[in-house]
């Protein structure tokens, strides 16, 4: 379930020097007037692990940033498989593609979440008054549909094992971009959830998983990987 968390820490200050998002998509370009001016626009909200930021065909309402955890983006096929779309770090937003004034995906916290959870009009509403964030969230989405084109190609031509090592090598740069680490590379998504992303069974990324760590190119501990070879990671991967 869904919780509130205030803006304001002690003597009034904003969480947004403190947040790992602050220096990376839209926050990046603003100056401390136009921070607090997009962040009076929003409310700070948990999410417990494996509940729901926005299903899919609901009324659109939030656009969220994540400021920490995992959100999984997906959708349900007709025979109640489940593909999902994308994975949003902090510092991504999410929540805003819809269709028909719903939203096209569904938005699961896969581990314990927290959002700037921004009301959508006063979004939009600032994001056209700033053309230098209006630009940023058009390159935000060409990007987004940029890494859509690559995982087609990602599902559609590498085997199961090439997939594994191309997700985690992707999730390497994603960590290293927001300046978290990545030796150990933190995987706290469930095995389940990268079979879902990765169009493969949960039996067959376990065994991808054990080949690459057959192989000394990886290490598995829990919900870390730790990366033992990365030019060879790379050279499985395709990337």
């Amino acid at each position: 379930m869904p919780g509130s968390i205030g803006h304001h820490g002690a003597n009034g200050q904003l969480p947004c020097d403190r947040c790992i998002g602050k220096q990376y998509n839209i926050c990046q370009l603003l100056e401390p007037s136009r921070q607090r001016e997009l962040l009076d626009t929003s409310c700070r909200q948990r999410f417990d692990k494996r509940s729901y930021l926005f299903r899919a065909g609901s009324p659109v309402g939030a656009v969220f940033k994540v400021t920490s955890g995992i959100v999984a983006e997906s959708c349900t096929l007709a025979d109640g498989r489940r593909q999902v779309i994308a994975f949003f770090l902090p510092g991504d937003i999410c929540g805003y593609l819809e269709s028909d004034g719903c939203h096209a995906f569904d938005g699961e916290a896969i581990t314990a979440a927290e959002t700037c959870s921004f009301n959508r009009e006063r979004f939009s509403a600032f994001v056209n008054r700033n053309r230098d964030v209006a630009e940023e969230m058009r390159r935000n989405l060409a990007d987004r549909l940029k890494m859509v084109g690559t995982h087609l190609s990602v599902v559609g031509q590498l085997t199961s094992t090439e997939r594994v090592a191309n997700f985690v090598a992707m999730m390497t740069i994603a960590y290293a971009a927001r300046n978290v680490q990545t030796r150990p590379l933190p995987l706290p998504m469930k095995r389940s959830d990268i079979a879902d992303y990765l169009g493969l069974r949960l039996e067959t990324v376990s065994r991808a998983f054990s080949k690459l760590r057959q192989r000394n190119i990886i290490d598995v501990q829990e919900d870390e990987v730790l990366v033992l070879d990365q030019v060879r990671l790379n050279q499985l991967s395709n990337r």
